[in-house]
């Protein structure tokens, strides 16, 4: 084994690895980094949990807007209990539309003319209904948002539609 005694490879030896000073300036660097850079990831996280809240708000309202409207579409009749409340009659059933307190649209199905547990099936849309109120209108029903930049839905009763149509068509 041949070692080197020269001065130059005694001096590589010695300087192989860091300093105390080198180390603490990485250290203060890396931690001025995480002071900046810690509110934008923060500010990222919450922008992303945000815009997750929304697509599900968007996607639970688009599902129960769909069913509702096909409640509407397909009723023989159609009334407004309250503005919280929705009837739609068929003839063996009745579909109870409700908005509960903390912003869920509920349906509830029942085979008789009265809604109890027993002969009803339920279905929630959480946080769908946030700010929506039901009105009755000539032939339907408008679904309003209680605020006031955003419209409501006006949903027509195919019943509506028909008698409309063969009235319409009288000389």
């Amino acid at each position: 084994m041949r070692h080197d005694s020269s001065p130059a490879a005694s001096a590589a030896r010695k300087n192989r690895g860091f300093t105390i000073m080198e180390m603490l300036c990485v250290l203060v660097l890396l931690i001025a980094f995480m002071f900046v850079s810690a509110p934008v990831m923060r500010e990222i996280l919450v922008t992303m949990r945000r815009t997750n809240a929304y697509e599900n708000r968007t996607g639970a309202w688009r599902s129960a807007n769909r069913e509702l409207s096909h409640d509407i579409w397909s009723a023989d009749g159609v009334s407004v209990i309250s503005p919280r409340q929705l009837q739609c009659h068929f003839l063996h059933h009745v579909i109870l539309w409700r908005i509960m307190p903390k912003g869920e649209l509920q349906r509830t199905v029942s085979t008789r003319y009265s809604i109890n547990e027993k002969n009803s099936n339920t279905t929630q849309w959480p946080d769908a209904a946030r700010g929506l109120s039901f009105k009755a209108t000539a032939g339907g029903v408008v679904v309003a948002r209680n605020y006031p930049h955003q419209m409501g839905i006006r949903l027509l009763s195919n019943r509506w539609l028909r008698t409309t149509s063969i009235l319409e068509k009288k000389p």
